[in-house]
This record gives C-alpha cells, sequence and structure tokens, in this order.
C-alpha cells in the first residue's frame, strides 16, 4: 500500500465523492447544467491528481462502473 501526502489524499478524496456523485446521480433533463459541473469538476480533479503524480489511482476511481443489480 502506498503511503500518499497531504495534497494527494485530498485530491484522491475529492476524485472519490465526485465519482460518487456521478454514479448516483438521479438528474432530469432540466438539470444538465448540474451534469456540467460535475463533469468539469471531475476534469479538474483529474488534472490535479495527475500534477501530484496519483493520476493512476484517480483513473481507477473514475473507472469504477456503478454496480449491476442482481436478477
Amino acid at each position: 500500500m502506498r503511503n500518499y501526502d497531504e495534497g494527494q489524499l485530498f485530491f484522491l478524496k475529492r476524485m472519490y465523492r465526485l465519482t460518487e456523485l456521478r454514479r448516483a446521480r438521479n438528474l432530469s433533463a432540466d438539470e444538465e447544467w448540474k451534469v456540467q459541473l460535475l463533469r468539469r469538476a471531475i476534469y479538474s480533479t483529474l488534472c490535479d491528481c495527475l500534477e501530484l503524480e496519483v493520476g493512476a489511482e484517480a483513473l481507477r476511481l473514475l473507472r469504477r462502473r456503478t454496480p449491476t443489480a442482481s436478477r
């Protein structure tokens, strides 16, 4: 397991939170502006993670998929 400094941990936690919001969002068509804001926040946070050399970890969080419901 890797040790992270405060800045790295801050932005990884932010990425986790934003990706959770993306997974859980249930927005109507008239709330498209919220979807756009979320996408921009995720992109900005990814850029910060890349700069802090935790881009691989951030990309793993970003690529997670919503678990499918069992039938």
